[in-house]
Order: structure tokens, then sequence, then C-alpha cells
């Protein structure tokens, strides 16, 4: 994710030279992508799961990919100082990551020592999850999931705005938290606008649409870059419940 640091490392760089090719990830290039910064909503994420603590029959989920989203349950863990449940499969690609040793002993594939899990994203269903409670045999009653994405951060989900949401159905939640590794449409602009390069170079997409979604963040009417990030900024300061809300 694009930042200021960043732009002042890479200027400091070229010493006084123009950038002259820009490789982006374009994957938020539209201005409806507009989240907050990783680490508000990291610690909306912790303030969600210290409230759970007490909650000893809930079973708490991380949704996450083969790789990524490690940053949203990796962090919980730590400040809380949780167990978390894997599957065999992930905890040998997570020991492949080079993780601190005390994140790795976090990790057990034993599920009867902890009910805070990481799944696959895709298990995060309403029929997938009333079934992990059935299968538990009274040892959850209720459930909260979180779905770290991004694209719950956008003008298309209706009524919620960046600050995501959370789906309810029966006992469970499943709370979408505006998390994503990729840079949001603000500081994509914020990150062409400082560095001012001669060409940009999409990563995402079909070439020439996503050329000339990436050459507006340069239009004269876009934001300074301290507005665009304060911008991101006050929307970190909606997303302070992650339970009204995310590669």
């Amino acid at each position: 994710r694009y930042e200021p640091r960043i732009g002042a490392e890479v200027l400091s760089a070229l010493g006084g030279r123009r950038l002259d090719l820009l490789y982006l990830d374009n994957t938020y290039c539209d201005p409806r992508h507009v989240f907050p910064p990783q680490a508000a909503v990291l610690e909306a994420v912790q303030r969600e799961c210290r409230l759970l603590l007490e909650s000893r029959r809930t079973l708490v989920l991380f949704g996450a990919y083969t790789i990524g989203k490690e940053r949203v349950f990796l962090l919980a863990a730590r400040s809380l100082g949780l167990r978390l449940h894997v599957s065999a499969a992930r905890l040998a690609t997570l020991s492949c990551l080079d993780l601190p040793r005390a994140d790795v002993e976090r990790l057990t594939t034993d599920a009867s020592a902890t009910r805070w899990a990481v799944v696959p994203m895709g298990h995060l269903r309403f029929d997938r999850i009333k079934a992990m409670l059935q299968a538990s045999n009274g040892r959850f009653t209720a459930a909260v999931a979180f779905r770290p994405t991004g694209w719950c951060a956008s003008s298309s989900a209706a009524g919620a705005g960046a600050a995501g949401r959370t789906l309810r159905a029966g006992a469970t939640r499943i709370i979408e938290v505006p998390y994503s590794e990729h840079s949001s449409f603000g500081e994509l602009q914020a990150c062409v606008r400082e560095l001012r390069p001669d060409h940009i170079v999409p990563t995402v997409g079909e070439a020439k649409a996503a050329r000339a979604a990436c050459e507006q963040l340069r239009g004269p009417k876009a934001a300074p870059v301290q507005a665009t990030l304060a911008a991101s900024a006050a929307s970190a300061h909606i997303t302070v419940s992650v339970g009204e809300c995310g590669v």
C-alpha cells in the first residue's frame, strides 16, 4: 500500500531526476474504491476481537487466501495472546513465510485447542458456518467471522459506504473488514501525483482501458496528495467499529 514515506524514499533515490516508468498495481483504480489505511482497520479488528474474549462459546473465524491477509489474524493473535487453529496445509505454507517464531508457535492444527481459527475465504458462508456450529456438538453456540476484503468498501455496498458492513443470520455474524494489500484509489492518486512519472504501466486488466484509468490519476481536478490521504484517514474514523462494517 502506498504511503507518503514511500514517495519520499523514491524521490530521494531519484535525486532530482524524473521518474521515467511506474508499474502500478491498479486493482482499485476507480473512485468508488476508497477505504481506510491498513493500520486503522487492523486496530478495529483487534478491538472487536477484544470484545469477544469473554464469549467463550463463540467460534471466531478469520478468512484468508492461500497467501494473503496474514496480518489480520496474526496481529490479532499477537496483541491478544491468542492461539489460532489452521489446517496442516496452511501451517506448512505459513512456515515458509519467515514469520517470527513467536507467531508460528501460536498456530496449531488441533481444533480442540482454541476457538479462534483461520479458514479459506470461501468457507465464510452462513450455511458452512452453521454446519461448523452443529458439528461442535454444543461447544459453540454462536460464530463471528471476519472477511477482510477491499471490495466491501465501495459505493456498490448498499448503504454501507467505505465503512463496510456486518451480515447476520441466526447466531452468526460475518463482518466484512475493508482491508486490502492493494492501494485504494486515493492512495494510487497520491502516488502518481507525488512521483509524477512520465509513463504509467498498469499491471491489472485489459491494457488500453487500464491505461486510460491510470492516466486519470494525473487529472488537474485530482485532490492534492495530503488531502487525498486525509480523506482516507477520515474513512478510517468511520470504521472505528468493525461491528458496523476489508484482495
